[in-house]
């Protein structure tokens, strides 16, 4: 039974009094009356329905049920979640957020040492605030779903792959389209569940974003100060997952990641804002700019408390450096002009032609111009040992080449963020998110720009035109090295075998550099960058001010898999041979018990060799396939070497020769290939 709050404050005035000490009422709380204590639950309800009351809340809470009430159709208040909306209404509204805002929670730890609770990653931030007590504060978002995506009323079955079709050698017998949206801030991602593509998406989740100083004295300002000077922004990425469900699984998988839109967002707005909670609509735009639909936002910072002084102050500062933006944006595209009629009249009219392939500014997946330097940041991962497990972590995304409406390639350049997201880029991603990884390691690299050999077809003798390509370079003590990121591969700028035809200009997040020189063979390049009469480079200090620049961003950690994922690894890989062997008309498949076992020895020497450049001195796989496997068991296993997991052959960079074009090793150094194409 469920009794009214003034009738609750009467009972227990009551049960004070002199006369009702010796013949109490009724008790309506067994535990407590039982005790002979007065009932603390009872006491907290009482004092706070004397502080609602006092605040003027219930007035106010009946004013926004009223004003609902009236505003609403009544054909709504018919619906049974109708008591689910008023109520929703009520904790959205600004009334509630005040007053839970104004809310101290109590501090819940207990004294002692208790440093294994922390994070690794936070023990230095707690270590340097353990003499003050300062706690870093949070910053609460909250996603109250979207409106307005008017390209889901667009028909995509024709994306959708039909009932009964084979996708990756497995019949599929369903098919859905999917939203999501991920969000980076601070060295933070998070990922949101997957939601039906409809014109209005309910996204409804919320994240919490813990804010450190960008400057070492962030304890010796204002906390308001501090904030202000986090100038990163937040990136918002929408897909769109066109996914099936086969028959052998149960779970969904990708079929195609499409990019619907990306924004970032200025947080410090809830700084200048005089309320506790702040509503955001952050507005979305597809290519050319179309507007694609809105999310609503909710910040919060309840461990932050806003005065009127603050928040003007914080809205003086926004103002400033918005004007301080714009000027340096300004003088570095002044500079920008400037600099290049300079390397056209320097360098005569035979590098006219080749303007098109040094880029200085370049569109974003926000739609707005930037400076190459600008998608260029050190990263560092735990999980990343060495350059050479970076180069193999990069070359395992998907490569497709960015295409748009006509003829020709993208201009635009996606963030780290976005390519994460999306799972798969073109050339461009793929060397800017490895150097990023090899400038946190510490070496010295820049994203190149050029052009790479194309292979000549076999029936033409004739040349091929080179093709514009970006890759990656590291200039160390005993020698330039190149690295193609789409495959992970790395050859010396002096060897021969070199498929880059000619580097135009190279970048990196500190410096800008335009090649000068006239030589046609690419092994005779020098790469002494500091050489004025070699390259020519941008104010490096000009470069320092631009902003925003590409923040740094948190890599996930690998995907443990466990018995049961292994097994359904296992039934997908096996239906895969089986259609991939019928549509060459092989029909008969019998399977080896051992075989899978065996053939582990071969694909750790792969993997070791990839990643670390050398051989395994352990490798008898020879003589294990040929004590316990016959000829029809290798065939098996070459095909697959041959086709991808959708049957096609493998993609590759163009002008970079394939696998089986390239000349084979020595059966010494084949590492257990043994004639497989």
């Amino acid at each position: 039974m469920m009794y009214d709050a003034n009738g609750l404050l009467l009972e227990t005035r009551c049960f004070k009094t002199k006369r009702n000490r010796r013949h109490p009422p009724r008790k309506k709380f067994p535990v407590a009356m039982a005790s002979g204590m007065p009932d603390p639950l009872a006491s907290l309800r009482s004092a706070i329905d004397a502080k609602l009351r006092d605040e003027g809340i219930y007035s106010q809470l009946r004013s926004l049920i009223q004003t609902h009430t009236t505003t609403v159709d009544h054909a709504i208040d018919d619906c049974p979640d109708h008591d689910d909306r008023v109520l929703h209404t009520l904790l959205e509204s600004d009334v509630v957020q005040q007053l839970i805002a104004s809310l101290q929670t109590p501090s819940l730890s207990v004294p002692g040492p208790s440093s294994f609770c922390t994070p690794p990653a936070a023990t230095e931030s707690i270590d340097e605030d353990a003499t003050s007590g300062q706690v870093w504060p949070v910053l609460h978002v909250r996603v109250l779903g979207g409106r307005a995506f008017v390209d889901s009323l667009i028909d995509d079955t024709a994306a959708c792959p039909t009932t009964g079709a084979t996708v990756d050698g497995q019949t599929c017998t369903t098919s859905r389209t999917c939203l999501r949206y991920d969000v980076a801030f601070h060295g933070q991602r998070y990922q949101s569940r997957l939601v039906p593509c409809v014109v209005d998406p309910p996204f409804d989740e919320a994240m919490a974003f813990t804010l450190h100083p960008t400057t070492p004295n962030g304890g010796v300002v204002a906390k308001w100060e501090w904030l202000c000077a986090i100038e990163e922004s937040m990136h918002w990425t929408i897909t769109k997952h066109v996914q099936t469900r086969s028959l052998t699984t149960d779970s969904w998988q990708d079929v195609a990641v499409d990019l619907v839109a990306a924004a970032t967002l200025d947080w410090r707005h809830w700084l200048t804002s005089p309320h506790p909670v702040v509503h955001i609509p952050l507005a979305l735009h597809g290519p050319m700019k179309v507007p694609v639909g809105l999310v609503n936002l909710r910040l919060d910072m309840p461990s932050v408390r806003k005065s009127t002084a603050t928040t003007h102050d914080a809205k003086t500062r926004l103002q400033k450096d918005t004007l301080t933006g714009h000027g340096t944006q300004s003088h570095l595209y002044q500079y920008c002009k400037q600099w290049w009629a300079e390397y056209v009249r320097e360098y005569g009219a035979s590098y006219v032609g080749k303007a098109h392939w040094i880029r200085l500014f370049v569109e974003d997946d926000t739609h707005h111009y930037k400076l190459v330097c600008t998608f260029v940041t050190p990263l560092q991962s735990i999980h990343l040992a060495t350059p050479s497990e970076a180069a193999r972590f990069v070359s395992l995304v998907p490569f497709v080449r960015a295409a748009h409406v006509g003829t020709g390639r993208d201009a635009t350049w996606h963030s780290i963020p976005a390519f994460l997201a999306l799972g798969h880029g073109d050339c461009e991603e793929h060397a800017i998110l490895l150097a990023s990884l090899f400038l946190g390691f510490g070496l010295k690299t820049y994203v190149c720009m050029g052009t790479l050999r194309r292979k000549p077809a076999s029936t033409s003798s004739a040349v091929a035109p080179p093709v514009r390509h970006v890759w990656v370079a590291t200039i160390l003590t005993t020698g330039v090295m190149l690295w193609e990121a789409v495959t992970g591969e790395c050859v010396a700028a002096s060897a021969p075998a070199c498929p880059y035809d000619r580097v135009d200009c190279i970048f990196n997040h500190k410096s800008f550099f335009a090649n000068c020189q006239t030589t046609e063979l690419f092994g005779e390049v020098d790469w002494n960058v500091h050489n004025s009469a070699l390259w020519k480079g941008l104010d490096a200090a000009l470069i320092a001010q631009v902003r925003p620049r590409q923040p740094s961003i948190s890599l996930r950690p690998p995907n443990v898999m466990t018995a049961a994922d292994n097994e359904k690894l296992d039934t997908a890989l096996r239906q895969w041979l089986y259609s991939t062997r019928r549509a060459h008309g092989l029909t008969c498949t019998k399977w080896h018990p051992n075989l899978s076992h065996y053939v582990r020895i071969a694909l750790k020497s792969y993997e070791v060799e990839r990643v670390f450049g050398t051989a395994n001195a352990d490798n008898v796989f020879f003589q294990v396939r040929r004590a316990s496997t016959t000829i029809a068991h290798v065939e098996c296993m070459a095909s697959v070497e041959l086709y991808t997991r959708s049957g096609a052959p493998r993609p590759h960079v163009q002008g970079l020769p394939r696998k089986r074009d390239r000349p084979r090793r020595p059966p010494a150094q084949a590492h257990g290939k043994c004639g497989w194409p």
